[in-house]
């Protein structure tokens, strides 16, 4: 899980994938399933999710595009 603090309300992200043809959302999902995401596209984004409230957050990545195609989330971490 990712905490997010009082002082922290923006998450930061570099996302990066293997296939450029897929769209994918990628966000956080809190415990009562609200979700703040991006959407990316063309292999990969990176910038900022803001408004996230205080909380502890399950990380998810899913395919938004019209085709279907497995995403597997391979690894992820924080920086304080």
């Amino acid at each position: 899980f990712i905490s997010v603090t009082e002082d922290t309300r923006e998450v930061q992200y570099v996302l990066s994938y293997g296939s450029s043809g897929l769209d994918v959302e990628f966000g956080l999902r809190a415990e009562d399933g609200e979700e703040y995401f991006v959407s990316a596209s063309g292999g990969g984004g990176s910038g900022v999710i803001d408004g996230v409230p205080a909380g502890y957050y399950e990380l998810f990545v899913r395919n938004a595009s019209s085709y279907p195609q497995n995403v597997w989330f391979c690894r992820y971490h924080t920086q304080r």
